[in-house]
């Protein structure tokens, strides 16, 4: 029989915090001590995740008997904005301090102009500021607050493995601070890529991506064992470090929580339409920010509502303004209708989700990372509409025959898929593949993974 042995596990987001992370170290932290481990889960207090949402309701999936100590959060990056819009505003009263076109200083300028040159400038220098302050990201702040509890706990309980996961990346830093003070082996867990992110707005080589490589270089030294959360991240990271062992990049994927499917079963038997009835249901349940345009889609909803059936399309989740479809979403002949309906507690997303005939996954220009949604939506064995170009999503959903893959660009191409899905036996939801997929993606399974590694790294 083995030993039981003790991991302390650092989370940014962690329930009540409703942030896509917290499932994946909810999984671990519940289903480790069948591996004879136990975590013990070190995050920030919930008044200071700012801007994460807030969901009372997940507070009801924390294991009972974990061990959860919440610590504070320095805020740098706000206090130094504020100071230095304080300092800028009083420079900006000053005529002397408003360069001209010919570079001298003119005390006679128009205030107009002299106002309108200097907010850019100051922009940029809060700018400029703001990124420094928030290197490798705007959550830094959190590392001293988490490294003293860290090393009470070390000293306390004697925990056999230090594991951190990210994003925030900065995360990874407690951890190669509190490995350097106590020796205690270190693992990291990449839920996205770190320096190789996809998503970036910042120039190639401008100082915060040389910054965010020489971070990301540090942590990785200093790691016993780092896990990559899929097959083309782990590829991509030791193509980068191939000066380092092998042996020391593992994937474990996301998965779902088998705690949780009984009670999907019981709400697609609650909610669940048998086929569509006139009316096809489709629900993205999930954030729209960055490039994940709601437009195409809902230009595609339209679209598909020409054919024998009405179309409806629920958006679960915050939007950014930018990306959401016009207010007039409903089309005049009342067979297509695209609904906000806004963020929502998770058990009443899941609700919107069973009631549903087809699942959407948005990911578009991300070709190494798949989303953690995906795998949450298996257990409702729904035909999923992946707005994706070629990557690890889109491969891992054609690879499981469990939806379609489509252009998220393209709304006749989107249509075109919602049309191939009512035609063909996906939506009858044949079990089969989802069958395969759910035990593949088991979260029992890869938690039996983790501990591995952790075995691995403590016998180092």
């Amino acid at each position: 029989m083995k030993t039981k042995r003790s991991v302390l596990m650092f989370s940014y987001p962690f329930p009540p915090a409703a942030s896509g992370g917290v499932f994946r170290i909810l999984r671990f932290a519940r289903y480790l001590p069948q591996s004879d481990w136990t975590p013990l889960v070190v995050t920030p207090r919930v008044k200071s995740v700012t801007p994460i949402s807030i969901d009372e309701s997940l507070y009801d999936l924390i294991p009972e008997g974990l061990a959860v100590e919440r610590t504070r959060v320095l805020r740098p990056s706000i206090a130094t904005k504020a100071f230095v819009k304080r300092i800028l505003e009083g420079i900006g009263i000053r005529r002397d301090d408003v360069a001209t076109d010919s570079g001298h200083q003119s005390r006679k300028q128009d205030p107009s102009i002299r106002q309108s040159q200097s907010k850019p400038r100051s922009r940029n220098i809060r700018r400029s500021i703001e990124k420094m302050m928030a290197t490798p990201d705007r959550h830094i702040g959190w590392l001293l607050p988490a490294v003293a509890p860290g090393l009470r706990e070390i000293r306390r309980s004697r925990p056999h493995v230090i594991y951190t996961t990210g994003p925030p990346h900065s995360t990874h830093l407690i951890g190669v601070i509190l490995k350097r003070l106590s020796g205690l082996p270190l693992v990291l867990d990449f839920r996205d890529p770190w320096a190789a992110r996809e998503w970036t707005t910042d120039a190639p080589h401008s100082t915060r991506v040389t910054s965010t490589e020489r971070f990301e270089s540090v942590c990785v030294q200093a790691a016993d064992q780092v896990i990559l959360n899929t097959p083309a991240v782990r590829d991509a990271f030791i193509a980068v470090y191939g000066d380092v062992r092998n042996a020391k990049f593992r994937c474990i994927p996301n998965g779902f929580d088998p705690s949780l499917v009984a009670k999907v079963e019981g709400l697609v038997c609650q909610y669940g339409p048998a086929d569509v009835n006139g009316t096809l249901k489709l629900c993205h349940a999930g954030s729209a920010w960055g490039k994940r345009d709601l437009r195409p889609l809902a230009k595609a909803v339209e679209i598909a509502a020409s054919g024998d059936y009405r179309v409806e399309m629920e958006q679960v989740g915050a939007v950014s303004p930018a990306l959401r479809p016009p207010d007039a979403l409903e089309s005049a002949d009342c067979r297509s209708v695209f609904r906000c309906v806004g963020e929502l507690p998770h058990h009443e997303a899941l609700e919107h989700m069973a009631r549903a005939n087809i699942l959407v996954l948005i990911q578009p220009d991300n070709t190494l990372q798949i989303p953690g949604k995906l795998y949450e939506m298996l257990p409702f064995r729904k035909p999923i509409l992946a707005l994706t170009g070629r990557g690890a999503t889109g491969d891992l959903v054609e690879q499981l025959g469990v939806g379609q893959v489509v252009d998220p660009s393209d709304p006749q191409a989107i249509a075109s898929s919602i049309h191939r899905i009512v035609q063909t036996s996906l939506l009858r939801r044949d079990p089969t593949p989802f069958d395969r997929a759910l035990e593949r993606f088991d979260g029992r399974r890869l938690t039996r993974d983790l501990a591995d590694v952790f075995d691995s790294a403590a016998a180092e």
